[in-house]
Parts: C-alpha cells; sequence; structure tokens
C-alpha cells in the first residue's frame, strides 16, 4: 500500500472525533479540520486575509470562507503536500469516492491511472477494495440558496452560519456549519480550530 492509502481517513476516528465533540455550538477558526462524506482524507480551512477577530489568538472564519485554492492539485499528492501558492480556504479532500466525479464514467472505459485513480481503502479494516477506483477531488461548491449576505457575496457559502454573530456583515462559521459539493459530497467539521487535532492529522502535514 502507498501513503495515499494508508493515510486515508477512517470511520473508527470520525466516531471518535464525533464522540469527542462538545454537544455545545463552538464557533470556528482557522486550522479547523473538515471532511468530505465522498473524500478520503481531512482538510485544514485556512484563513486568506486577516480580518482582525480572533478567539484566543485564532482567526474566526465566516460563511464566505470556502474558496477553494487555485493552485493545481498535485495529482495524487493532493492528500498530503499543498502547493506553494495557496491562495484559498481549502484545497483538497485527497479522492473523490463519487461516481459523479467526472473521471468516474471515463475509467470503466480506459484506465482509471490515465485520470490519477487509484484503488479504494478501508484504513481501519487495511483490505484495499481493488474494483473500486477513486479520483483527486477538487472541491466545486454549490453556490448558496440564501440571500446574499452584506458582505456581497452572491456565490458558494457555508451553510447554517451564526445567526448572532456577525463579522463585517457575514455570519461568523460554527461547528453546525456545512457545504455541498457538485458531487455530491457533504462537508462538516472535525475540530474547531482551537482544540488540539489527532497527531494523525497534524503527521499529514508535517513533511
Amino acid at each position: 500500500m502507498d501513503n495515499a492509502q494508508t493515510s486515508m481517513l477512517g470511520e473508527r476516528l470520525i466516531r471518535e472525533l464525533k464522540s469527542a465533540w462538545r454537544d455545545t455550538e463552538t464557533y470556528i477558526t482557522s486550522g479547523a479540520y473538515m471532511r468530505c462524506s465522498e473524500g478520503t482524507h481531512e482538510e485544514v480551512l485556512n484563513r486568506v486575509t486577516n480580518n482582525g477577530v480572533y478567539i484566543n489568538k485564532n482567526p474566526m472564519m465566516t460563511v464566505n470562507d470556502c474558496k477553494v485554492s487555485t493552485s493545481k492539485i498535485d495529482g495524487d499528492k493532493a492528500f498530503e503536500k499543498l502547493q506553494k501558492n495557496i491562495d484559498g480556504n481549502l484545497y483538497s479532500f485527497g479522492f473523490c469516492r463519487s461516481d459523479k466525479h467526472p473521471a468516474f464514467e471515463r475509467g470503466k472505459n480506459e484506465p482509471p491511472t490515465n485520470f490519477g485513480g487509484i484503488p479504494d481503502y478501508d484504513v481501519d479494516s487495511g483490505v484495499e477494495i481493488a474494483t473500486k477506483f477513486i479520483y483527486p477531488c477538487i472541491p466545486e461548491f454549490i453556490a448558496s440558496l440564501n440571500a446574499p449576505t452584506s458582505g456581497g457575496s452572491s456565490g458558494p457559502q457555508w451553510q447554517n452560519g451564526s445567526k448572532t454573530v456577525m463579522i463585517d456583515g457575514v455570519p461568523a462559521l460554527t461547528s453546525k456549519s456545512c457545504l455541498t459539493c457538485l458531487k455530491g459530497g457533504q462537508i462538516t467539521f472535525l475540530t474547531n480550530g482551537m482544540d488540539m487535532p489527532p497527531l494523525d492529522f497534524v503527521k499529514h502535514y508535517v513533511k
């Protein structure tokens, strides 16, 4: 197995993080870890520009903070290696398991490896799923159905932002916020940016 498979986010760890999650809603700051229901790896939410609002020295995030970096996805290394010029709030959730991925149908008639495909893998059981190929994730979020905020954004936004706390007229992001990808994935939070992340997550980004 290569590192792309063995470093995948397992259901066991997801359940552990959810069981440890606070019952009360919390705000989200830069450095929070997220997951996509169709993705294989966790991702970090970054703050591109400083809004001057902090919790315990951590920049607070808003519902507008869902810009995908324009940096080129480096094939099957997107899960572990960020490009030098990250200009968005997030980058990639590793590999996409959705049959709505544009490479899914093409991979039925051509070698999946032509499109960066690798066999899926169950990290909890250590079993490779050789009959199912997955492809590099490039997130594309569905535009918000809500009316544009006073921040002026009419594009994709996190849903379920704070109803009481605004930052420059834009709702603050909370642990209950979520995003939807055009490929069917649901993006939710695993940590809030203030809690200590699992060691497995840190290892992926200290290379």
